[in-house]
């Protein structure tokens, strides 16, 4: 399969196709984004076969996120981000998880192991007291999430 890839310019019904989403629905998403996040799509002749927005966020992190994609879009479209990047993949996306391991990013220590100042919560899922103890602070579940990173090349070495 040969993937281009390209800039949303507003094929919202080629994008709506895709991902389920009504056209009003895609326009909303663009008029509350415009400017924040770039939107990437890959195609397979006329039909679009992946999704992928990226952002800078205020500290200065590259984050991406992937929508729907077939596993060979996963590339196409990282090839259109340089350098160091993050995103976060469902832990129930076990598919996903591999395909960007298998392209270059690395699942990394707890955020403050990394030198985060803001940590809402980590707690670890089969441990009870911790998890009493975050119940009993009006702490909850909401998702579990593998946060990955891909470094730049040259912080590999190459």
């Amino acid at each position: 399969m040969t993937l281009r890839t390209a800039l949303f310019e507003g094929g919202y019904d080629e994008l709506g196709a895709w991902t389920g989403e009504s056209r009003s629905e895609l326009v909303a998403q663009e008029e509350r984004l415009e400017g924040l996040r770039v939107l990437w799509l890959a195609w397979e002749g006329g039909r679009v076969v992946g999704v992928l927005r990226h952002w800078t966020r205020p500290d200065g992190r590259r984050t991406l996120h992937f929508g729907r994609c077939v596993p060979a879009a996963y590339s196409a479209l990282l090839a259109r981000i340089a350098g160091e990047c993050y995103t976060t993949v469902d832990a129930e996306e076990a598919d996903r998880l591999a395909a960007l391991i298998e392209l270059g990013f690395q699942a990394f220590a707890a955020l403050h192991a990394r030198g985060s100042s803001v940590v809402t919560a980590e707690v670890d899922a089969d441990n009870t007291a911790s998890n009493t103890l975050m119940r009993g602070l009006g702490g909850h579940v909401t998702g579990a999430e593998h946060e990955l990173h891909r470094p730049s090349p040259t912080s590999q070495g190459a």
